[in-house]
């Protein structure tokens, strides 16, 4: 089984931020969770300032 978090950076809210989704795998099956939290992504903030 493995598990993965990942940012959805192309697809940010009002405020900016990046919802934070999971996926598990098991046996080649997955199945993507939302999680209701969403985050700035300082990498992304970093580039719009240049």
């Amino acid at each position: 089984m493995k598990v993965l978090f990942w940012l959805e950076k192309h697809r940010l809210n009002k405020r900016g931020e990046a919802a934070l989704k999971l996926r598990i795998t098991r046996h080649s099956q997955r199945i993507n969770i939302a999680t209701g939290i969403s985050l700035l992504d300082i990498y992304l903030l970093t580039v719009l300032e240049l």
